[in-house]
Parts: C-alpha cells; sequence; structure tokens
C-alpha cells in the first residue's frame, strides 16, 4: 500500500509542476533538433520569500529521485534524442 501511495504521488508532483519535464537541443540542418530529456525541481520562486515552497520542492525532487531515470527513458522512446524540436521556436542567435 505505502509503494501504491508513492507511486501515485508522483502523477500529482508532476501535474502541480513541483517536478519538470526539461529538454535540451541543438540546431541540426533542417531546424532544432532534440539532444536530450530529462526531470529537474520545479521553480518555487524566491526562497526567502517562499521558504515552505522551496522546502517542498526540494523535499518532493530528492523523493521522487529514484523514478526520475525511468520517465527519461520513457520520453526517450517517446520522442527519441535526435527526433524534431516541437516545443515552439527555440530563440534564435545571430553571428555578429
Amino acid at each position: 500500500m505505502a509503494l501504491g501511495i508513492y507511486l501515485a504521488g508522483y502523477p500529482l508532483s508532476r501535474s502541480m509542476r513541483l517536478m519538470v519535464h526539461s529538454v535540451s537541443f541543438y540546431s541540426g540542418e533542417n531546424g532544432p533538433v532534440i539532444a536530450a530529456h530529462g526531470v529537474a525541481p520545479g521553480d518555487a520562486g524566491i526562497p526567502m520569500l517562499q521558504p515552505v515552497a522551496t522546502c517542498t520542492v526540494v523535499v518532493v525532487s530528492l523523493v521522487y529521485l529514484p523514478l526520475t531515470p525511468f520517465e527519461r527513458i520513457v520520453w526517450n522512446i517517446v520522442e527519441p534524442p535526435g527526433s524534431p524540436y516541437h516545443y515552439g521556436s527555440p530563440p534564435q542567435v545571430t553571428p555578429p
């Protein structure tokens, strides 16, 4: 039962943005290409102004750290590295 509660809390923490999906990309010949996926702690704002929210994000990130490699595996299956980047237009860098 404890394992069930633990596993049920993971999607809840993701939906509350306590942990977020991150994507890194690089510029390919035909546009941006996915380089890697990750799971990172959410942004709780300024720690001095929101200490409870900051502590919650840190604790949740540590508690669910063992599950993050499995989520990265799923993302690598759904959107493998090397596939086109579909998350909006990345910032364009103009050479000087």
